[in-house]
């Protein structure tokens, strides 16, 4: 993490730790031995590695294992064949997708180690990982001693969480999930009897859900999102309700647009949520969250051919936007119009608007030629509707030249 304590802050446990490895590293050169090291945070794994090189006297290699990785023995070997190292550090087995298969093959190919490798191998490991390298490796395992641990405190841990999940909810730039192990985090704060913070647990099941969404888990995402929602509505914080609606209504539109046969339901589900955000962000009297997603809502509206509440959705767009000075929302609203007027049949009105929704975005700087693609489509549509045949050929050519169809 980060945010956690600096280089100059590591805890009294790490530094005999940091001691106890670079003397490891130091009595075990020009031989085998397996060292696992446990750590269950990338940032503070960062911080004990640049601790290590300036104080190790043994000059240490590292491999940092791809995602993709399946043997850890040739992936080492490769590593190592031109010059073996004094020492090696493997790291990033957190991130191996086929890791189980990884383990096996490791437990299979185990004297191999021994008898090619004429150095130790440091192994970073999380607890998950040492769990599953005891179960699924246990011969190469039992080469290791116990392992070498660096944690973090329990306040440390709790304060990074707060001001992560704040990070978040505010939906801060600087806001990221990398290196910030959120199963780690839910394991340690059960470890440490931190459980029984429910605003703990709810931040915490927020993020979980952001990082099950990022990862296409969306199921998941929703049952976390869920589970943080209900603890802000009994605490009544109308901000934090708006954004979970929010990210539930995000959630349920993936689930529509990757799954068309039942996607019906889904953007009924999806309107329902885009719907209860947009009241939760008036109530509170954010109107410019309400700016900022409103068209959201619209696009749904669309898919779901709700004309005529499409149409006083975008009228009320367009109020907003234009007090915000939003252009490419200001198009997006005078597009939704637009096509409600050509489906009432309104067709001079259906022109106007997507006239409107071309010269608006055309007054952007540096906006891009493929965003006008639709609002070419409607006003062609209007200018067939309208009689003017050539007019609309030639706005389709136009749209088929400038977007991407």
């Amino acid at each position: 993490m980060s945010e956690l304590d600096g280089l100059e802050n590591i805890l009294p446990d790490n530094e005999r730790s940091l001691q106890t490895l670079a003397r490891t590293l130091k009595l075990t050169q020009k031989r085998f031995s397996l060292i696992l090291v446990r750590c269950n945070y990338t940032s503070l794994q960062e911080q004990i590695l640049q601790r290590l090189r300036q104080q190790c006297s043994v000059e240490f290699a590292e491999l940092v294992l791809p995602s993709s990785t399946t043997k850890l023995y040739s992936n080492i070997l490769h590593q190592v064949e031109d010059q073996p190292p004094a020492a090696l550090m493997v790291l990033g087995l957190e991130s191996v997708e086929a890791l189980d298969d990884l383990l096996v093959a490791a437990n299979k190919t185990r004297d191999k180690f021994k008898s090619d490798f004429a150095f130790p191998i440091i192994l970073w490991v999380t607890d998950r990982i040492l769990h599953r390298l005891g179960r699924l490796a246990p011969d190469f395992n039992s080469w290791a001693s116990p392992p070498i641990q660096f944690t973090i405190a329990s306040d440390d841990m709790v304060k990074s969480l707060r001001q992560k999940a704040e990070q978040a909810f505010s939906s801060d730039a600087d806001f990221s999930l990398d290196g910030f192990d959120l199963k780690a985090v839910q394991d340690d704060l059960a470890s440490d009897q931190q459980e029984s913070d429910p605003e703990l647990q709810a931040s915490l099941a927020f993020m979980l859900g952001l990082l099950d969404y990022r990862n296409n888990r969306l199921d998941l995402a929703i049952a976390h999102y869920q589970q943080s929602l209900t603890y802000w509505q009994q605490s009544n914080n109308l901000d934090r309700q708006g954004i979970l609606l929010l990210n539930i209504a995000l959630a349920y539109y993936s689930k529509a647009e990757q799954q068309p046969i039942e996607n019906q339901t889904y953007w009924e589900e999806t309107r329902s949520y885009f719907q209860q955000s947009l009241e939760i962000f008036e109530q509170a009297q954010h109107l410019e969250l309400v700016a900022k997603h409103i068209n959201q809502l619209g696009e749904v509206l669309r898919r779901l051919k709700a004309w005529r509440e499409l149409h006083q959705l975008a009228h009320k767009a367009l109020k907003l936007h234009q007090n915000y000075d939003a252009p490419k929302q200001i198009a997006q609203d005078y597009g939704f119009l637009a096509q409600v007027a050509l489906e009432q049949s309104r067709w001079n009105d259906a022109h106007e608007l997507a006239q409107n929704a071309l010269e608006t975005l055309e007054k952007i700087p540096n906006f891009l030629p493929q965003e006008q693609g639709q609002y070419h489509f409607l006003l062609a549509k209007s200018q067939r509707k309208l009689g003017q045949l050539n007019e609309a050929v030639n706005t389709l050519e136009k749209a088929r030249n400038e977007s991407q169809p």
